[in-house]
C-alpha cells in the first residue's frame, strides 16, 4: 500500500500543476493521513520506534508554537485556512514515510521513480525554453506568472508553475539520477545515467540561477562524500560554465557568469528584505503576526510599491520568524540540526542503507540553500519534498 501511494504522490508531484495540487490538496492529506493510519496498526514495532525517536520533540515543539501562534493571529480565518495546508501535513507526511520506508523492499526503486520523473520535467523545460511555448498554460490551467517570466525573463516553468520551484524540483531529484550512475551494472546503463543526469542538470541551468546554486550545493557534497575525482571534474566543469555564460548573447544565461553572480543590485535588494523582516520579529518576537500574514504587513514596514504577489522576505527562515515566532525558528532549526548531524553520521561512517541516505542528505540540501532564496515551503512540491526526504533520512538513520 505504501509503495502505491508513494509512487502516486510522486507522479502527483511531478507532474499536476500547482492549481490543482491546492484544489485537491485536502484530498491528498486524508490519503495520506489513512495510509500512516493503516501503517501504524499494521506494522506496530516501526510505528513504535518511529515515533520514540527523542530528536522530533523539536518538531513537535515547532508544529505546538505554529499551533498556538493561529489562536493569536492578526486575522485568524487567514491563519487557520493556513494552518490546515501547511502545518498539518508536516507531522503526516514526515511520519509516513519514516513508517513506511522501511517496508519497501527494493529501495532504490523509490529513486527510479524521481528521476525517470525529474528527467521528463527537465526535457519538457528544456523545450519549453527552445520553443517558447507551454501549452498548459495557453490552454488548460491560468497561470498569472506565466508571460512574465517566459517572454521577459526567459525561464521556463514545466509543470512547476514558477521557474523557481522547477529549479527547486529538479536540484532535488538529481542526486537520484547520479546514483544509478554507480550502480548500472553495464557501461550502455551508465552512459543512460550519465546523459539523464547531465538533461536534469540543463533543466536546471534554463530553470533559474538560483537552482543552479541548490544543484552545485548538493552536488559538490555528493560527490565529495562519493568520489573526489568526479568533484574535481565537476568544479571544472563548473568553472568553465561561469566564464562561457559571461559572453553569452541570451540575457537569461548571461545571468549565469561571473558577471551575473556579482550584480550588487541582487544582493541589495535581500539585504533589504532582511532589515524589514527583523523590524517584523521585534514587533512580534514571540509568535509572530500569524501564518500567511507576511504579505498583510509588509506595506506598514516597507514602502516600496511591489505587486502582491512580489512581497516575500525571498527566504523561508525569515519568513518562520516573522510568522510564527523566534522560538518557532529555533525548534525548526534544531530538528534540522540533529537530523542533519545524524544523517551526515551515517554516511561518514558507511552504515547500512548509507548510499541512500547520501541521495537524500545531497537532495535535502537543494531544499534548504532554495529556502535562504524564497519562501519554498510555502509551495507545494518543495514543502512535500522536504518532509518526505527528513522522513526518509530520519528512518533509515533511525538507529544512530
Amino acid at each position: 500500500m505504501f509503495c502505491a501511494i508513494s509512487l502516486l504522490l510522486v507522479l502527483w508531484l511531478s507532474f499536476f500543476l500547482e492549481p490543482i495540487q491546492s484544489k485537491y490538496g485536502h484530498l491528498v492529506i486524508i490519503v495520506l493521513f489513512a495510509t500512516l493510519s493503516f501503517i501504524i496498526f499494521t506494522n506496530r514495532a516501526i510505528a513504535k520506534a518511529a515515533f520514540s525517536e527523542k530528536t522530533d520533540i523539536f518538531l513537535w515543539a515547532y508544529i505546538l508554537m505554529v499551533t498556538i501562534g493561529v489562536f493569536f493571529a492578526q486575522n485568524r480565518q487567514i491563519a487557520v485556512n493556513q494552518y490546515i495546508n501547511y502545518a498539518i501535513p508536516i507531522p503526516v507526511t514526515y511520519y509516513l514515510f519514516k513508517n513506511g520506508f522501511p517496508l519497501v523492499k527494493r529501495k532504490d526503486r523509490f529513486f527510479l521513480i524521481i528521476s525517470y520523473a525529474a528527467g521528463l520535467v527537465a526535457l519538457y523545460a528544456v523545450l519549453e525554453y527552445v520553443f517558447q511555448r507551454n501549452p498548459l498554460y495557453e490552454y488548460f490551467v491560468t497561470n498569472i506568472y506565466y508571460k512574465y517570466y517566459l517572454f521577459v525573463k526567459h525561464r521556463p516553468m514545466a509543470t512547476q508553475f514558477v521557474p523557481q520551484v522547477l529549479g527547486t524540483y529538479l536540484a532535488t531529484c538529481a542526486p537520484a539520477a547520479y546514483y544509478f550512475v554507480s550502480k548500472s551494472g553495464n557501461m550502455r546503463g551508465r552512459i543512460f545515467w550519465v546523459a539523464w543526469s547531465i538533461l536534469i542538470f540543463i533543466g536546471v541551468i534554463v530553470a533559474q540561477r538560483g537552482a543552479v546554486v541548490c544543484l552545485t550545493a548538493s552536488s559538490l557534497f555528493y560527490f565529495g562524500m562519493k568520489n573526489r575525482k568526479v568533484l574535481l571534474a565537476f568544479c571544472m566543469l563548473i568553472f568553465v560554465l561561469l566564464v562561457v555564460f559571461y559572453f553569452a548573447r541570451a540575457g537569461s544565461l548571461r545571468q549565469l557568469g561571473i558577471g551575473g553572480f556579482s550584480e550588487k543590485d541582487i544582493y541589495k535588494n535581500r539585504i533589504k528584505r532582511t532589515i524589514t523582516a527583523v523590524k517584523m520579529v521585534k514587533d512580534y518576537p514571540v509568535l509572530g503576526f500569524g501564518l500567511y500574514h507576511y504579505k498583510l504587513f509588509f506595506d506598514k514596514y516597507d514602502k516600496s510599491r511591489l505587486a502582491y504577489l512580489l512581497k516575500t522576505p525571498e527566504n523561508m527562515f525569515l519568513m518562520i520568524a516573522c510568522e510564527t515566532g523566534l522560538f518557532s525558528l529555533v525548534f525548526f532549526i534544531l530538528f534540522l540540526a540533529l537530523l542533519l548531524k545524524k544523517s551526515f553520521i551515517h554516511v561518514k561512517l558507511k552504515l547500512a542503507n548509507h548510499e541512500i541516505a547520501l541521495v537524500l542528505l545531497s537532495g535535502f540540501m537543494s531544499i534548504l540553500v532554495s529556502m535562504v532564496e524564497y519562501d519554498a515551503l510555502y509551495w507545494t512540491v518543495p514543502f512535500y519534498f522536504f518532509w518526505i526526504y527528513c522522513g526518509i533520512l530520519s528512518s533509515v538513520c533511525i538507529s544512530n
